[in-house]
């Protein structure tokens, strides 16, 4: 397939509702923010962005394997088959590595749990508050001369 002819992922291709395989009820934002980061970064086609494309749509062809597809958004062991295959694209394209890690971060929990608990983990139950004014230099008025 020729990269000039694939689909491209855009923000109005977005859905209401996150599909079964990636939904946990709070992670629309973070879907959302990565989708919008990886596309600033790796561009609207391209194996990256047919990543998001597939996860979210269901919209193939496959990101990977370039394989057609027509059967909705993928469920987890399908993600996480894709990353696993033979890729299509041509050997120097340093973009399938970022979608294999893209469809393995999708298949592996529902999104954003994994990074939430990676995050939560350092605190272990810890929680403080911060004063404004702590370590802010003393403001002093200039020493005319």
């Amino acid at each position: 397939m020729d990269e000039n002819s694939l689909p491209v992922m855009d923000l109005g291709q977005y859905p209401l509702e996150l599909p079964p395989a990636l939904a946990t009820g709070t992670d629309h934002y973070t879907a959302f923010h990565d989708l919008v980061s990886d596309l600033k970064e790796y561009g609207q086609s391209g194996p990256v962005a047919l990543a998001w494309r597939w996860a979210l749509t269901g919209h193939g062809p496959r990101p990977v394997s370039l394989l057609p597809w027509d059967a909705g958004p993928p469920d987890r062991e399908q993600l996480a088959a894709e990353a696993r295959e033979t890729s299509a694209w041509p050997a120097d394209n340093a973009q399938v590595e970022q979608a294999r890690g893209t469809l393995l971060m999708f298949g592996a929990d529902p999104y954003g749990e994994a990074e939430d608990r990676a995050a939560d983990d350092w605190r272990d139950g810890f929680t403080g508050t911060i004063d404004p004014a702590y370590d802010m230099p003393l403001l002093q008025p200039p020493k005319y001369r």
